[in-house]
């Protein structure tokens, strides 16, 4: 089963009705030859076309600023699901100090947060610590009116809350995808 919609208990469903797999859009290409190998154990890999994207490129540094707790953990359930571990920041502040210290290859950045908001920070990373880091803004709602600003302080781009596993496994394919040459 291949399912664009993930929902709470689609898993579970799927097992009642007898499918053996279950996969998220956007998917890896990894991944099915996985569930074919697994079905059929004899099955020699094929020639592999130039340009054609194996999967996330894996190890990547990741910071998420985000101030509510209960959106931290689910960040953290999201992108562990995807075989990341990520590093947290509750404020704009804390996000600059984790950047300056380590070398991240994405920045997923709340627009609200108390002290220095989304904004403010991705303003100061763009003018004081001059980097081409990939910031992608995170906003609600309410907060749409804001996308626009967001990409022009310099945000790389704009996603809405609640936030997806397949929004973020499809920015990542985006910005990180290995291709095999």
């Amino acid at each position: 089963m291949v399912s664009s919609n993930n929902q709470r208990g689609n898993y579970l469903k799927c097992k009642n009705l007898g499918i053996d797999y279950y996969i998220i859009q956007p998917f890896e290409s990894g991944e099915i030859y996985q569930i074919f190998t697994s079905v059929f154990p004899k099955l020699e890999e094929p020639p592999i076309k130039e340009g054609f994207v194996k999967k996330i490129q894996p190890d990547l540094k990741i910071l998420y600023a985000e101030d509510n707790m209960m959106n931290q953990l689910t960040s953290k359930a999201i992108f562990k699901n995807l075989g990341y571990e990520i590093d947290l920041a509750g404020d704009g502040m804390k996000a600059l100090e984790l950047i300056k210290k380590n070398k991240y290859d994405i920045v997923f950045m709340d627009l609200i947060m108390p002290g220095m908001d989304g904004i403010a920070t991705t303003l100061e990373i763009r003018n004081k610590i001059k980097t081409n880091l990939p910031i992608i803004g995170i906003g609600t709602d309410e907060q749409i009116n804001k996308k626009e600003e967001a990409l022009s302080v310099g945000m790389d781009d704009f996603i809405m809350k609640p936030v997806k596993i397949e929004t973020i496994k499809q920015l990542l394919l985006n910005w990180f995808s290995i291709e095999i040459k």
